[in-house]
């Protein structure tokens, strides 16, 4: 985002706060080994792990969703 002399260049997005912070680290880690050890990991695995951690962590299920939305938002 140019802010300086006024223009916009259509890239600028707002930054929303992670809801689960310790879920998304635990998960970034996990991908992360796995990825060392040359395993190929997919969406809906990273997925499934996600909701078996979500579980260890006592987050409920009404309280997050493992959407395509939120997986590209992890990727990020």
């Amino acid at each position: 985002m140019h802010v300086g002399n006024g223009d916009i260049d259509g890239t600028a997005r707002k930054i929303q706060a992670v809801r689960f912070p310790e879920l998304e680290a635990t998960l970034g880690l996990w991908v992360q080994g796995c990825e060392a050890l040359g395993q190929i990991v997919t969406g809906p695995l990273i997925i499934e792990k996600g909701k078996q951690i979500a579980v260890h962590l006592g987050i409920s299920k009404e309280s997050i969703s493992f959407s395509p939305g939120w997986l590209a938002s992890f990727k990020e």
